[in-house]
């Protein structure tokens, strides 16, 4: 009984109770992003924050970029963010985007630093893209990559709203929604 006390005791969980976010559209969300691509996740290392109050569980997601849609980034980008586990500590925080190494995703990230989620819209700003043996990749959409996606030739065309669209598809109204919602620059 008292090692299991001890070992619960060692382990500690925080969990979030609730995250609220302010609704987003679809082209806010292209407005706040600094840049916009789709990685591959090469690495996810997790810490305690220690120069920060209560040392809070922070991690840290390696991308290689494979396709750059809005703005500029490097070979690698690293984003920081809030919770993980590491040091018998677990923070969970609700809303926050997951990630799973070798998998790829398209990022809306913010170019504001420090904040606890990099991502314009959190989990609303990662979309996951889907392969089958076989088949083109799919992304699968979010509720506001579908808002900007309506306001596209391609989705006028289609009536729907899809929840996946095939990768070349979903590249091509990005891109038109990008130069649409910033002017062509």
């Amino acid at each position: 009984m008292i090692a299991v006390a001890a070992i619960m005791v060692g382990f500690c969980v925080a969990e979030s109770s609730a995250t609220t976010l302010a609704p987003i559209s679809g082209d806010e969300q292209i407005q706040k992003a600094e840049s916009i691509f789709r990685g591959r996740v090469d690495r996810i290392d997790t810490r305690r924050d220690w120069s920060k109050p209560q040392g809070p569980v922070v991690s840290t997601v390696r991308f290689t970029p494979l396709v750059v849609y809005k703005g500029k980034v490097g070979s690698t980008v690293s984003l920081d963010f809030l919770g993980g586990a590491a040091d018998g500590v677990e923070l969970k925080v609700e809303g926050m985007p997951q990630f799973q190494q070798g998998q790829e995703y398209v990022l809306f990230v913010s170019g504001v630093k420090n904040q606890i989620c990099p991502v314009v819209g959190w989990t609303e700003g990662q979309l996951a893209v889907n392969g089958t043996a076989g088949a083109e990749d799919s992304v699968s959409m979010t509720r506001t990559s579908r808002d900007w996606l309506r306001r596209t030739t391609m989705a006028r065309s289609r009536g729907e709203m899809p929840s996946r669209l095939k990768l070349s598809d979903f590249e091509t109204s990005l891109r038109a929604r990008i130069t649409q919602v910033s002017g062509g620059k």
